[in-house]
C-alpha cells in the first residue's frame, strides 16, 4: 500500500497502490492530489472506469486535545448517476474501509508504540 510520489502538493498526479481488502488482490489507481495540509489533510480525485464518474477521497486528522486524535475519511463517487452508484457501492465500500481502518490503526499503534 502506498503512493508513487515522494512529496505531495496540490495538483500532483500519482499512482495509489492498494490491496483489495476483501480478496487481497493488488489494485492501482492514477489520482491527483486535490488538497494537502501537512499532518492534517490529504485528498485526491480521479476518473473511474465507469464512464464519466470520478471519485473523491479525503483523509483528515483532527487534534481532539488530551492526547486524542480523530481520523476521518470520506469517499464518494461524483458525476452522472453518482447517487445510484454510491447506493450500490456503499455496502462494499463500508466493508473495505472497516478493514482499511482496522489495519491503519494497528500500524499507527505499532509505529508509535501505543
Amino acid at each position: 500500500m502506498g503512493i508513487s510520489v515522494d512529496q505531495l502538493v496540490q495538483g500532483t498526479v500519482f499512482v495509489a497502490h492498494f490491496k483489495h481488502p476483501l480478496n487481497r488482490e493488488p489494485l492501482q489507481f492514477e489520482r491527483m492530489c486535490t488538497e494537502y495540509v501537512e499532518g492534517r489533510l490529504f485528498s485526491w480525485s480521479g476518473s473511474l472506469k465507469l464512464g464519466a464518474l470520478t471519485d473523491r477521497h479525503v483523509f483528515e486528522v483532527v487534534d481532539m486535545g488530551r492526547n486524542l486524535t480523530l481520523f476521518k475519511q470520506e469517499d464518494g463517487i461524483h458525476g452522472a448517476h453518482s447517487g445510484f452508484m454510491n447506493l450500490l457501492a456503499r455496502p462494499h465500500m463500508e466493508a473495505m474501509y472497516h478493514t482499511f481502518n482496522k489495519e491503519l490503526k494497528t500500524r499507527v499503534e505499532l509505529l508509535y508504540s501505543l
